[in-house]
C-alpha cells in the first residue's frame, strides 16, 4: 500500500521500526495541519485506474500523513496479534476501537467526505450508477492488490454490488458524511465480554448487546434504531464489518488510498471478531 516516501523522514512508510511515543505525539498535529494543506493524503493511482476519474487537485507523492501511517502499521500489528496463538483478547479490540476513533479525527480534519462525495458524483454523471458500481468494485480489487502486496492479507470477497449501489444513490441524493463515530463504546463492550470469557475459562459468556444510538450514521444517513438493535451480536458485527468495506471502497473512489486501506483493515479485523459472539450464538 505505501510504497511512497514519508516526504520529511527521508524512509519508506511503514519501513523501519515504529515511531516510538515521544516521536508519534510531536507528529500529532499531522493529522490535522498537513491534510488541512491538503498535501498529506497519498494518492497512489487507484483514482485514474479504477474509475478513471483524476483527483480533484494532485497530491504530491512522497507525502504520506504520519499519524495514518501510523495507525494502518497499528492495526496490521493487532490483525496478527489476533491471528496468533493467543487468539483474540480484549485488549486487541481495544486497540482496534481507538484507532478507529484516532482514525475518526484525521478524516474529520480533512475535508475526505467532500471529496469522495464529488468523486463518486462525478462517475455517476460520466458513466451512470451501474458504471459507478463497476469502478467502485475495480477500487475494491485494487485495494486488496495493495493491501494483499504490502502486508501478505486483505478483504475477501467484494462487496456486495447492491448494498454498494444503494450506498452510491445515497451519496448523491443526499452526500457523505464519514461516520466513523460510536462504534467504540461496541468494540469496548465486546473487550469487556472477550475478557469476562477468557476469566471464567469455559464459562458461558454473558451476550453481547451492540447498540445504535440516535445519531449515528451509515454513510450520512440514520439507520433506524429499532432495526439495529433487534440484530443478534453476531449479526452487528457482520454489518459493521461490511459497513467499513463499503467505505473502504468509497475513499478508494476518490483516490484517498490510505484511509481507504486503513477503513479495509478494520473491516477485516472486525471480520474475525465475529467468531467469539458467533460461537457464542451458536452453542446458546
Amino acid at each position: 500500500m505505501k510504497k511512497d516516501r514519508v516526504g520529511e523522514t527521508g524512509g519508506l512508510a511503514g519501513s523501519g521500526p515504529p515511531p516510538d511515543r515521544r516521536a508519534f505525539l510531536r507528529a500529532g498535529a499531522g493529522c490535522a495541519l498537513p491534510l488541512l494543506a491538503g498535501g498529506v493524503l497519498a494518492t497512489r493511482g487507484v483514482t485514474t485506474r479504477a474509475t478513471g476519474i483524476p483527483p480533484a487537485r494532485p497530491i504530491p507523492q512522497d507525502a504520506v500523513d504520519p499519524v495514518l501511517a501510523h495507525i494502518e502499521q497499528e492495526l496490521v500489528r493487532v490483525y496478527h496479534a489476533m491471528r496468533g496463538p493467543s487468539g483474540v483478547r480484549g485488549e486487541h479490540v481495544r486497540a482496534i476501537a481507538t484507532n478507529l476513533e484516532l482514525t475518526a479525527t484525521c478524516l474529520e480534519s480533512h475535508p475526505a467526505a467532500a471529496r469522495a462525495e464529488a468523486a463518486i458524483r462525478r462517475q455517476v454523471a460520466a458513466n451512470g450508477r451501474d458504471g459507478a458500481v463497476r469502478a467502485g468494485l475495480m477500487a475494491h480489487d485494487q485495494l486488496v492488490a495493495d493491501l494483499g502486496l504490502q502486508f501478505g492479507f486483505a478483504p475477501t470477497p467484494a462487496p456486495d454490488a447492491a448494498r454498494l449501489a444503494e450506498a452510491i444513490d445515497r451519496i448523491v441524493a443526499g452526500g457523505l458524511r464519514l461516520g466513523l463515530r460510536g462504534h467504540r463504546a461496541r468494540l469496548n463492550r465486546l473487550a469487556a465480554m472477550i475478557d469476562r470469557d477468557e476469566a471464567s475459562r469455559g464459562a458461558k459468556a454473558s451476550p453481547l448487546h451492540v447498540r445504535q444510538k440516535p445519531g449515528d450514521d451509515f454513510l450520512g444517513f440514520p439507520e433506524q434504531p429499532s432495526a439495529f438493535d433487534r440484530l443478534s451480536p453476531c449479526e452487528a458485527l457482520k454489518w459493521l464489518s461490511a459497513y467499513f468495506e463499503i467505505l473502504a471502497v468509497i475513499l478508494g473512489m476518490a483516490g484517498l488510498e490510505l484511509p481507504a486501506g486503513i477503513l479495509g483493515i478494520i473491516g477485516i479485523l472486525i471480520g474475525l471478531l465475529t467468531d467469539t459472539p458467533c460461537s457464542n450464538e451458536a452453542t446458546a
